[in-house]
């Protein structure tokens, strides 16, 4: 077995930031704790690896590790590799990994340009690419030579990291919302047909707006039902639907950190803890009413629908 503590050293001495993996797996022993847990401080990394050597290596990407990873299945023969590719230019020759399954991973420089790059997987409605994943801002990866599940991950290019091709930073760009402090004006502006699923994307993100804005004024306070308040919020953004198309995990979390109503709460909530509050709306709590679009064709089909992903009220 290649030293992983040597990798992880490496690693942190090209500034990427790393956090230990549990041996043998892919997955966090808590699963947001990597967020604000990692580090490409070589002195922690040593201390990390001399406490568990054979811990995998978890490799932040975004703007901190300056990567983003495609990740493509292509050993899985429903894959949509080839059909996400199609119609862009080539990949260009970059750094690139192989998986424990034999996928592949792609390394891309982020731009750090402002923007925000998020994360892609596969859903049916939301992404159809069956077997190709995106990890930008907010994501991370296995890095070589990780072992999961007794498979080795290996570095099969070790070319110069490529720049992210500006086709696929369009994809997964985050795309800001512009608050208003008028909560008629912020509505009516989303009030227009939309066909696609970034239009819907868009228009979820515009239907917001009016919860933040109203939250804002009863913003969570520690102490005094800060939590439930917060709940309530997340809650309320998950059940906004637009011909079946909902806002994922960390468009809610950029959406709440962002917003007036987070300047507003006692004390403002950091990323590692509001990721967890909106977790649990997210998965816990009583069921809530799906809140359909207004303009979607689809919208009967949906309006009785309750969904499980509630706050508290």
């Amino acid at each position: 077995m290649q030293s992983l503590s040597k990798h992880a050293l490496i690693y942190g001495q090209l500034g990427w930031h790393i956090f230990p993996l549990p041996v043998n797996t892919k997955e966090p022993l808590q699963y947001y704790e990597w967020a604000d847990h990692n580090t490409n401080d070589v002195l922690t990394i040593e201390e990390w690896w001399k406490l568990s050597p054979n811990a995998n290596i978890g490799l932040t990407t975004g703007t901190n590790s300056g990567i983003i990873v495609l990740d493509a299945d292509i050993y899985k023969p429903d894959c949509h590799f080839n059909e996400f590719i199609a119609g862009h230019e080539p990949l260009p020759k970059t750094l690139t990994a192989q998986t424990g399954n034999q996928g592949t991973h792609y390394y891309f420089k982020h731009p750090k340009d402002g923007n925000k790059y998020g994360n892609k997987s596969y859903s049916e409605k939301v992404w159809p690419y069956q077997g190709v994943d995106i990890r930008g801002d907010g994501g991370y990866v296995v890095a070589p030579p990780s072992v999961v599940k007794e498979k080795p991950y290996r570095w099969i290019n070790r070319a110069r990291i490529a720049p992210c091709p500006p086709w696929l930073l369009e994809v997964i760009k985050y795309e800001p919302v512009i608050y208003s402090g008028n909560i008629i004006e912020a509505t009516s502006i989303v009030e227009r047909k939309h066909e696609f699923y970034g239009d819907c994307v868009q228009h979820l993100k515009q239907r917001a707006i009016p919860y933040l804005v109203q939250a804002s004024k009863h913003p969570a306070v520690s102490g005094h039902g800060g939590d439930n308040a917060t709940y309530g919020l997340a809650g309320n953004l998950a059940s906004l639907d637009c011909d079946g198309v909902r806002l994922n995990e960390f468009e809610i979390l950029e959406l709440m950190l962002e917003s007036p109503w987070n300047s507003a709460c006692i004390p403002p909530w950091n990323r590692r803890e509001l990721s967890k509050k909106v977790q649990s709306a997210l998965h816990n709590g009583s069921p809530r009413s799906i809140k359909p679009c207004e303009l979607c064709p689809h919208r009967k089909k949906y309006a009785h629908v309750l969904n499980r992903f509630g706050g508290a009220k």
